[in-house]
C-alpha cells in the first residue's frame, strides 16, 4: 500500500502519515485506530520501542587510514 492510499483510507494527509512514520507527530486516538484497522497491526506495535535503536557511540575511520595487520 502506498502512503497516498493509506492517507486516503485513514482520512489524513500524506504529510501526516510521513510525520507519524518519522516520529515527528503523534496521531490522535481516532486516527490511530484507523491505522490499526487499516494496516491490521496490533495497537501495541505503534507504541513499542524500536528494536533497531542503537545505544552508545559508533565511530568510523576511513579505510585508507586503518592499519593493515
Amino acid at each position: 500500500m502506498t502512503i497516498t492510499e493509506l492517507a486516503e483510507k485513514v482520512g489524513v494527509t500524506k504529510q501526516s502519515i510521513s510525520q507519524y512514520e518519522l516520529g515527528q507527530s503523534t496521531p490522535k486516538a481516532e486516527t490511530l485506530m484507523y491505522l490499526v484497522n487499516t494496516l491490521d497491526f496490533p495497537k501495541v506495535y505503534f507504541y513499542g520501542k524500536d528494536e533497531d535503536e542503537a545505544t552508545g557511540n559508533t565511530f568510523f575511520r576511513a579505510s585508507s587510514r586503518t592499519s593493515q595487520n
